[in-house]
């Protein structure tokens, strides 16, 4: 992953305000983690799940869509990226 596709999520939001119908925001922390706090608009799609994903599940998910991938510390979003690039999705 390159540094500059790195971003806080506040910038992540306000480019979601902007164009919605081209952006996703995915947050990979465990469900547990997600319901205690979350950013509106993130979706919950745990690690877990993510790497038990099909292909189609994934294109499903992310639909052409500029994707922004959010956790805790970095890792599980960094893993989640690999995860996305390994399964064709493109680096932008």
């Amino acid at each position: 992953m390159k540094p500059e596709n790195n971003l806080k999520w506040e910038q992540a939001i306000e480019m979601y305000g902007k164009e919605k119908e081209k952006i996703c925001l995915l947050d990979c922390r465990p469900e547990a983690q997600f319901n205690i706090v979350n950013l509106a608009p993130f979706f919950n799609v745990p690690m877990e799940i993510m790497q038990k994903m099909t292909k189609k599940e994934m294109d499903e998910m992310i639909k052409d869509k500029k994707t922004f991938i959010m956790c805790r510390r970095g890792n599980w979003s960094r893993t989640a990226v690999k995860l996305l690039l390994e399964n064709s999705f493109e680096s932008k």
